[in-house]
C-alpha cells in the first residue's frame, strides 16, 4: 500500500495588471510576513492593477487583507451599498473589507 503524500500549501496572491494580464505570486510560509503582498500591491496599484490573496494559512489571512485596499471614494461606495443591503451588518461582516 502506498503512503499518502503530504503537500505543503503556499501562500498565493493573484494579481491583475490594467491590461488584464494575470500574474500569480507564491511565497513560502516563512519567506515574508505578508507573503509579498505589500510590494506586489504597491507596484500594481501604481499602474491601476490589483492583487488578491487567494490562499494562505489562517494567521496570514488575519494579517493581510484579501483584496487590494480601496481608494477612499470606492470604499465609501462599498460602505453605502453594504448599508443599503445589510443595515445591521449581520451578513459576512468583514469578509470582503475590514469594517464593512
Amino acid at each position: 500500500m502506498q503512503k499518502p503524500q503530504c503537500t505543503q500549501l503556499r501562500s498565493m496572491l493573484s494579481a491583475t495588471r490594467p491590461s488584464g494580464e494575470s500574474l500569480m505570486k507564491s511565497a513560502s510560509d516563512g519567506a515574508a510576513q505578508d507573503a509579498g503582498a505589500g510590494p506586489v500591491r504597491a507596484a500594481l496599484g501604481a499602474d491601476g492593477g490589483h492583487a488578491m490573496l487567494v490562499r494562505a494559512p489562517e494567521e496570514l489571512r488575519a494579517a493581510v487583507p484579501v483584496f487590494q485596499p480601496q481608494d477612499p471614494a470606492k470604499a465609501a461606495l462599498t460602505t453605502r451599498v453594504k448599508d443599503g443591503f445589510d443595515p445591521n451588518r449581520v451578513l459576512n461582516p468583514g469578509r470582503m473589507y475590514a469594517g464593512v
